[in-house]
């Protein structure tokens, strides 16, 4: 079973908060239902009207944090009333708490609010909200992770809460995820009123020769232009620079053979285009899309040959 420790303070602040024997009684029953051991040595309760803004004035919250560092580890987790209860500080939240998980596999679990809800949490969704809004471009998952010193897991739980909460329709942004990574962007709906005060931004025409085109890198990638025209059968020359011109596709390096040709794949602007998350969202292409391609490939050199 595992062990808890109990941290109460009453706030200084709210008079209608629970007594230290109210928040103890609330505390115990949670133990009990979710397999937790609460020893009485374990249990921290500060003197009432304690502040909870400093660490350093707080006698039980540091015999608490001493006793966590002991081995072999003392308890799993430190229950709390709130989260508030545990520090009132942000910087001391995060030191305290981060310490704890990372170094010691110590939780800080408030009973009373869900994990979401708490003011680490909404700090933690304000420092994302910064980065993806700052760098512009998508950043990935496991930079994120590190910046606010969570796993991946934990951190992409956060960011797709964040998704659904941008989805209401009185926000105009959104955050999109794109192979492993995310992005802050503009809803399509906005785009009439952006164009209003920004500069129009370059339309962008794909005939059925680039469409085709950009279809054989999506499913080949990485993939020669020779390889292309193979299965086209006439040059792609055209539809390859206008597709590099839209940043559609990229450059992906050379292949090892005679005369070291490039090798071409499509780009995180083609995800966001074609709103798919990664390339594994593709539909499949099936052999009879693929040799019409060639038909029409063969319909359009001669169309040229006739003029």
């Amino acid at each position: 079973m595992k062990i808890a420790a109990a941290y109460i303070r009453v706030s200084t602040d709210d008079q209608l908060e629970y007594s230290p024997d109210s928040q103890l009684v609330q505390i115990r029953r949670y133990a009990k239902a979710n397999g937790f051991t609460l020893p009485e040595e374990y249990i921290f309760i500060e003197e009432e009207g304690r502040s909870g803004r400093y660490s350093i004035k707080r006698p039980e919250f540091l015999r608490m944090i001493s006793t966590a560092k002991k081995e072999p580890k003392p308890f799993d987790a430190i229950l709390v009333w709130k989260y508030s209860r545990f520090a009132r500080s942000r910087q001391d939240s995060i030191i305290y708490k981060s310490m704890l998980r990372k170094e010691l596999g110590i939780e800080v679990i408030s009973i009373s609010e869900n994990l979401g809800d708490d003011k680490m949490s909404i700090i933690t969704e304000a420092i994302i909200e910064a980065i993806l809004f700052t760098m512009g471009e998508s950043v990935e998952l496991d930079k994120i992770a590190a910046a606010i010193e969570l796993d991946k897991k934990e951190t992409k739980a956060i960011i797709e809460k964040m998704m659904k909460h941008y989805e209401n329709p009185s926000i105009g942004v959104k955050i999109i995820e794109l192979d492993d990574a995310y992005q802050m962007c503009t809803k399509s709906e906005m785009y009439e009123y952006l164009i209003k005060i920004a500069k129009t931004p370059r339309k962008m025409t794909l005939t059925d020769t680039v469409l085709e085109t950009l279809s054989i890198i999506a499913y080949k990638q990485p993939v020669t232009r020779l390889e292309i025209e193979r299965v086209r059968g006439v040059s792609c020359d055209h539809a390859i620079n206008k597709l590099l011109e839209y940043d559609l596709i990229t450059e992906l390096g050379r292949l090892d053979a005679p005369g070291r040709p490039l090798l071409f794949g499509t780009t995180e602007q083609f995800l966001r285009c074609f709103g798919v998350k990664s390339l594994e969202e593709l539909p499949e292409l099936n052999p009879v899309q693929v040799e019409e391609f060639k038909q029409e490939a063969e319909a359009e050199m001669h169309m040229k040959l006739d003029i």
